[in-house]
């Protein structure tokens, strides 16, 4: 226990210290001088203080005898002459193990997880037909998922039902980043129909046909997970044969309602 609180303590008392002072600065570079206690090093990583505000850090790319040379990624950097440039160190959060549903950078950063599995759920409307699903979206990198999208509905008027349960196996690319922004899915799979003549001894009937469908949409993904998804597209759905009822939900259909919502995890 003695040991882990004194390793503890240097962690919180090896932050940044005074390292040099700024002796020229441009938009892309400054130039450090260097401090009695330290010697800059290429590859060490310089912040830089007008009083106590932080201004931005950068990496250091040249050193010299009475100098170094440190390069921004922000062009836009307000350094000027004189500022003070403090030596980097993580602190003692960045050191610390991951916790769960965090990862650690190459910089040794503590980066939330991105989330691996988006769960909706939601409806598509087509012309003709109005239907409920679930889509299961499973990231295969940060632009590409694999989606299953069970649907299920059921029609039916005084003298018949259909019902039908089926579903599609989807690709998903988002343009932006995992489970947000730009969306396009594209898929096919079956649908299963099973379609009754309500009259007293009336036939039932079965079928089965191919379907595909494809839409374009944006999802909004919030801080919490939460998330919704909109598009439109098309969707075709295979003819089959029925005495029994005259499907107008068949063939290529617009699909001008897309829409779901749910969380990723």
């Amino acid at each position: 226990m003695k040991i882990q609180i004194l390793i503890l303590l240097a962690i919180c008392f090896s932050g940044s210290a005074i390292a040099g002072k700024v002796i020229k600065a441009t938009p892309k570079a400054v130039l450090i001088s260097h401090d009695e206690a330290h010697r800059w090093k290429k590859g060490e990583k310089a912040c830089f203080y007008d009083g106590d505000k932080k201004l931005g850090c950068g990496k250091v790319v040249k050193v010299a005898k009475s100098a170094a040379m440190v390069k921004f990624d922000n062009k836009k950097n307000k350094i000027q002459k004189g500022f003070l440039a403090e030596l980097y160190t993580p602190d003692i959060e960045d050191r610390l193990p991951a916790s769960h549903g965090e990862t650690i950078d190459s910089t040794g950063k503590r980066k939330k997880k991105k989330p691996s599995i988006n769960l909706t759920g939601g409806f598509s409307g087509a012309s003709g037909l109005f239907n409920p699903y679930i889509n299961v979206q499973i990231a295969l990198s940060d632009h590409i998922a694999f989606g299953l999208r069970p649907h299920f509905f059921k029609l039916s008027n005084p003298t018949s039902a259909l019902s039908s349960v089926g579903g599609f196996g989807t690709i998903n690319i988002y343009l932006k980043d995992r489970f947000k922004g730009l969306w396009l899915q594209a898929g096919g799979g079956m649908f299963s129909y099973s379609i009754s003549d309500l009259s007293p001894g009336g036939a039932t009937e079965s079928a089965k046909t191919i379907a595909l469908v494809g839409t374009a949409g944006w999802r909004f993904h919030f801080a919490s997970g939460f998330n919704i998804g909109l598009g439109a597209g098309m969707q075709y759905l295979g003819d089959f044969t029925s005495t029994i009822i005259t499907a107008n939900f068949t063939g290529a259909k617009l699909v001008f309602a897309n829409i779901e919502a749910g969380f990723t995890f």
